[in-house]
């Protein structure tokens, strides 16, 4: 799948090397191919540490297998993640809006949900996740450009 990355203040490369290491050591869901997934990720200052949102997402061209949202806090002690909200937006290749949520398990200073659109999407769209815990607002979106 060619994508093209949109970042938030760090190089897409770096970001890359670092969500595929996190990945291997949350032990995400395994892949049934030798495929790597395509990466973006972005940080937001909270109250008390920083949150990193990173979507991964596995497919080939326009068309979309599975994708993972996540949601890590970094903080001075690790803390339970609870009840995480992910959402997952794009444009499939009709036109038409994809928008699904899932509530992440809970998690120790980390929460993963996933999806599986195994759907195609239209050529220079965007597929995106947000996320948030309880009453707060979904965070800015994290987001892929899906291409052929």
């Amino acid at each position: 799948m060619r994508v093209l990355v949109r970042s938030v203040g760090v190089s897409a490369v770096t970001m890359a090397i670092m969500a595929l290491a996190t990945g291997v050591a949350s032990g995400q869901e395994a892949s049934t191919q030798l495929e790597l997934p395509t990466v973006a990720c972005s940080w937001s200052a909270v109250t008390l540490g920083i949150e990193q949102y990173c979507i991964n997402v596995y497919g080939e061209g326009l068309y979309v297998d599975r994708v993972s949202g996540e949601l890590e806090v970094v903080d001075s002690k690790p803390d339970p993640v609870e009840g995480a909200e992910v959402n997952l937006q794009g444009t499939l290749e009709n036109g038409a809006p994809y928008d699904v949520t899932e509530v992440a398990p809970d998690g120790i200073s980390s929460a993963s949900a996933w999806f599986h659109p195994r759907t195609t999407f239209k050529d220079g769209s965007e597929l995106c996740i947000r996320t948030k815990i309880g009453a707060v607002d979904y965070s800015d979106p994290t987001c892929v450009t899906i291409h052929s």
